[in-house]
């Protein structure tokens, strides 16, 4: 699954990035996802606050089937289907 979501606009390779991932917690009938924000090391940084359309992927145990999308705080979160119409 690819979840998408706003972060840094540059990797974490460069002065105000970060890199992601994501991680998924399953039951039933919902997938939580967690997504894990690994930033630039340089510190002492003044970044702007500017927001880029990210993505990250996470593999699941099961098909998502019906099961509902979860963020970290229990929100549900919007699903796209690839090749839905």
């Amino acid at each position: 699954m690819t979840v998408s979501f706003i972060g840094a606009p540059a990797s974490a390779d460069q002065p105000c990035g970060s890199d992601y991932a994501a991680e998924a917690v399953e039951s039933g009938t919902a997938v939580v996802v967690i997504v894990l924000e690994q930033r630039h090391g340089g510190g002492g940084e003044v970044c702007a606050m500017i927001g880029a359309s990210r993505t990250a992927v996470v593999n699941l145990a099961a098909p998502l089937g019906d099961r509902a999308v979860l963020e970290i705080h229990g929100e549900a979160v919007p699903v796209t289907r690839a090749g839905a119409r």
